[in-house]
């Protein structure tokens, strides 16, 4: 077995036994708190480096070996999703196998690429956890921006539902009278009034309710990368603070997509 094979099975044994390694690693005196910032990955931009093979993480004995780097961006606490150790260290493998060899380049600037904000906004005086899909387009001249291309979360807010408000068929004989009541005193029952061929447009809700200053924007608590420009494979990548060398953001779930070779 060479170095290569046995560097990359020390890495995997990390990863199914992290936990206790990694608590036992949190009591290392502080002499070693510059070699655990030098191993962080301090940023997105950093961790797409470190897994395009354009920088190495400290401490890696053969710079080149992209399976290593891989391995190492894996957050040695996550979840094995109910595999066994074995079936877990082989779904690892396989991906740093398949992520070393593609011919493509992780970026934040890819259509594979999406950011979740998960953030705190404040409705009728209490808080409430939504989440903003961001992705990264395009201008016409150009120049690239982030975008919202999605709300999640707004169903907690009670603000509508699927049901469908009855209004007289005979209201237009009082020139829609029960307008005014519904849209001055039940307010909430507004989007009940929509044709059945209507459904509502979450985005476009949201930011009417924004600019009515009917929502107020808090805070983004937590930012999530998913990635899925990686054949056969999407994988999710978060911030983890802790001491140690495993920390930054790292993947912290795999998952396989559709029926690619690289999944067989």
């Amino acid at each position: 077995m060479n170095h290569k094979v046995i560097f990359i099975s020390a890495l995997l044994t990390v990863l199914v036994f992290g936990t206790a390694m990694i608590k036992a690693q949190n009591h290392i005196p502080d002499i070693n708190l510059k070699r655990d910032f030098m191993a962080q990955v301090k940023s997105i931009d950093e961790f797409t480096a470190r897994f395009n093979g354009d920088e190495s993480k400290p401490g890696l004995t053969t710079e080149n070996a992209r399976e290593e780097n891989i391995i190492s961006l894996f957050d040695f606490r996550m979840s094995h999703q109910g595999l066994s150790d074995a079936d877990f260290k082989k779904s690892i493998l396989n991906f740093a196998s398949a992520a070393a060899t593609w011919d493509g380049r992780l970026s934040t600037e890819s259509a594979g690429t999406q950011a979740e904000a998960r953030c705190r906004v404040k409705y009728a005086g209490k808080n409430y956890g939504i989440s903003l899909i961001m992705k990264m387009e395009k201008t016409v001249k150009g120049k690239l921006r982030w975008t919202i291309s999605e709300v999640k979360g707004l169903d907690k807010l009670g603000l509508y539902n699927e049901k469908r408000l009855t209004i007289s068929p005979v209201d237009h004989e009082t020139h829609f009278m029960s307008l005014q009541d519904i849209f001055q005193t039940n307010r909430q029952l507004t989007p009940a009034m929509r044709s059945a061929d209507k459904e509502i447009d979450d985005i476009s809700f949201f930011f009417g309710m924004c600019v009515g200053r009917a929502i107020d924007f808090i805070s983004v608590d937590k930012l999530i990368f998913c990635f899925s420009d990686v054949p056969g494979y999407a994988f999710t990548v978060e911030e983890i603070g802790r001491q140690g060398t495993n920390s930054g953001w790292l993947i912290t779930e795999l998952r396989k997509t559709g029926n690619d070779k690289n999944n067989e």
